[in-house]
């Protein structure tokens, strides 16, 4: 449990200097696993929603819902079809 809190705030110490306002809107496109899980609690713990992205969407259906939610960031795995630079962050 410490270790996915640390790599929780590793990351949400990262988010708040890629995104420092408070509330941003942060994209996740993740297969479901503990690296999804540890984004969703960084993403928190930085004062930021998440916009949840279904991979099983064709990738112009995922950019669509990127622009429509203004995402500040996007955090994927090597399953997102968005992961071509510079999208991912």
């Amino acid at each position: 449990m410490a270790r996915l809190d640390r790599r929780a705030n590793r990351l949400a110490h990262h988010l708040r200097g890629v995104v420092p306002e408070p509330g941003g809107r942060i994209a996740v496109a993740t297969e479901r696993s503990l690296d999804m899980l540890i984004a969703l609690l960084a993403i928190m713990k930085a004062g930021h929603a998440y916009v949840p992205l279904d991979l099983h969407y064709p990738a112009a259906r995922l950019r669509l819902v990127l622009d429509n939610a203004e995402a500040a960031a996007l955090i994927c795995d090597n399953q997102s079809p968005l992961r071509s630079p510079p999208a991912c962050r």
